[in-house]
């Protein structure tokens, strides 16, 4: 390998907020070091739908979890450290995000040169005898129980903390490959969280109603909705101050010049277009959710300060990465190096719907056998679609949305009625 590569993904943010005015304290380093792709689409609507295509080329499958068939990141350096850590719960083991990491957390630091927030409690939870103890076991879960919990606190990893543990483990020695994952724009937006916030006249009650998953498909008051969107901005200026002072500090290091860096987003965030807020799992991947972020910069400052306005895909991510690593000779199916400026095909998908989008058109396809066209459809692209296989992503309470239509399908076609 010639260079380190770092991989630092944001959850839950839109392209129309990649711009100097949310990200003032990091933009000039991201106009002047980085290559800009404003049209890059990812391959889902919300996490799990999303990340198996930055992390293996391959649109979600099944319950999300990476196939075993394909290669991921990490798994194609094969010679150094390699660490990640997700701060998502649907960016787990059992789904297969470990594959290829020396050292991996999703919701914990991975390694013991880790710097954070756990709390004395916490800690105390990880020692085998603690764990053994009815009476501290009971403590710590009293403890637990009266943390605040969503839809108004943010259960996550601040950004804060996520520069901090970065930097740590990019000194002395960097790992061949860091993943770092940002989880500070996803919602609930609340003042607590977010940088010179607006003024928020109602309760913390009524913030937390209009947060609430429940909203997705039935948006709070236009009033409401707006309140929302500005509390979103300031979550993204929040995170743009920590990210800033990561992107400062890995400039100074001896390594720099020969980074390959990569930001991005993995979908974006409705705040009632379409009727819907969020990033549901039930939904048409709309631009708003899979028109996402994506910056990288590239060894010996190669294409710093571009912007190239051709189409990429999230799976062209690794083909990149493969291409810098000396040790490896990899190329998927369907991808591309994301400056190269051939057409590409791009499968997004949610539970119920799957996208297929090129340069001059996409179409859609609904588990309940409707379809939607717009602009020019290739019999490639036709086929593409028809053969893509519709994921049952389950949510982190353990439910499988969108389901029921094609269940009710089924149920007619036993009965004869279709």
């Amino acid at each position: 390998m010639n260079c380190p590569v770092v991989l630092l993904s944001i959850d839950t943010l839109r392209q129309d907020v990649f711009n100097k005015r949310c990200f003032e304290k990091s933009w000039d380093i991201i106009t002047s070091d980085f290559t800009r792709y404003p049209n890059a689409l990812s391959h889902g609507v919300a996490t799990p739908h999303a990340f198996p295509g930055i992390i293996s080329a391959h649109p979600a499958t099944g319950d999300g979890e990476l196939p075993s068939s394909k290669h991921t990141i990490a798994e194609l350096v094969t010679t150094g450290q390699t660490i990640g850590f997700t701060n998502n719960g649907h960016l787990r083991e059992s789904r297969g995000y470990n594959r290829g990491f020396s050292h991996f957390g999703d919701t914990r630091f991975p390694t013991s040169k880790s710097v954070g927030q756990n709390s004395i409690l916490d800690k105390v939870k990880d020692i085998d005898r603690v764990q053994n103890s009815k009476i501290l076991q009971s403590l710590y879960n009293w403890y637990q129980a009266q943390r605040p919990s969503p839809p108004y606190s943010k259960d996550l990893v601040p950004a804060g903390t996520i520069t901090e543990w970065s930097l740590s483990e990019l000194d002395a020695e960097p790992p061949e490959f860091l993943w770092s994952h940002y989880m500070d724009t996803h919602k609930p937006f609340i003042p607590e969280h977010s940088l010179n916030p607006p003024n928020v006249e109602i309760s913390k009650e009524k913030l937390a109603e209009i947060n609430d998953y429940d909203r997705e498909d039935d948006p709070p008051s236009k009033e409401h909705r707006n309140l929302l969107w500005e509390l979103y901005e300031a979550t993204v200026r929040y995170l743009d101050r920590d990210l800033a002072n990561l992107l400062r500090e890995i400039q100074t290091r001896d390594w720099y010049e020969e980074a390959l860096i990569i930001l991005v987003a993995d979908h974006g965030e409705l705040f009632g277009e379409y009727g819907h807020m969020w990033h549901p799992m039930t939904i048409d991947p709309v631009d708003e959710l899979i028109n996402t972020p994506l910056a990288v910069k590239y060894p010996e400052q190669r294409y710093a300060g571009d912007v190239q306005t051709h189409q990429v895909h999230h799976a062209d991510i690794i083909t990149t990465i493969a291409s810098y690593l000396d040790e490896c000779d990899f190329s998927p199916h369907g991808t591309h190096l994301l400056y190269d400026t051939d057409d590409r095909i791009t499968i997004s998908k949610s539970n119920t719907s799957i996208r297929v989008t090129s340069s001059e058109g996409h179409a859609i396809r609904r588990r309940d056998g409707t379809y939607e066209d717009s602009g020019i459809i290739s019999d490639t692209m036709r086929k593409e679609l028809d053969n893509a296989v519709f994921p049952n992503v389950k949510t982190m309470a353990g439910e499988v949305r969108g389901l029921e239509d094609e269940q009710r399908i089924e149920q007619l076609k036993a009965l004869d009625y279709r």
